[in-house]
């Protein structure tokens, strides 16, 4: 199949970054409140060039140090080993804290890292309507998958 062939959902962006360019690659998934009744909510999937001796827990852990300095009130209430992107061995990770301009968020948090490349998803509610829409935010984490073909 040539590239101009395959279908959309295999396409992937790709980049020779100058030197000293960091690559990062981001996927947002928003929630379409077509019935009043849903709150919003939304998942950000992100991946990055790292060191190749980084690991999935080294990431996640890494991670949490950035969470407690950017994010106001910051809360863990939940940090465990788990299969992600596919059965993958990573990490979850479940928080709150407060924007300064706006009502307390609920996430939670995905981590896979390997052979030089490191895997992020982030689910996003407001803490009010977390427990609203946990089952689906878990269920769209759960079906990230990685595929042959994303950018090295």
């Amino acid at each position: 199949m040539t590239a101009d062939a395959a279908r959309p959902a295999d396409l992937r962006i790709d980049i020779d970054p100058p030197l000293g360019w960091k690559f990062e690659e981001k996927i947002t998934l928003l929630r379409d409140p077509v019935d009043g009744d849903l709150p919003l909510a939304n998942v950000i999937a992100s991946s990055e060039l790292v060191p190749p001796e980084i690991d999935a827990e080294y990431y996640a852990r890494k991670m949490s140090a950035q969470l407690q300095q950017e994010c106001p009130a910051y809360r863990e209430l939940q940090f465990e080993e788990m299969d992600v992107f596919g059965g993958r061995n990573g990490w979850l990770r479940r928080f709150e804290w407060e924007p300064e301009r706006g009502d307390p968020v609920t996430q939670l948090q995905i981590y896979y890292a390997d052979d030089g490349r490191a895997f992020m998803a982030t689910a996003t509610a407001k803490s009010a309507d977390f427990e609203k829409c946990r089952a689906e935010l878990a269920h769209v984490l759960y079906s990230l998958r990685l595929r042959p073909g994303a950018p090295q």
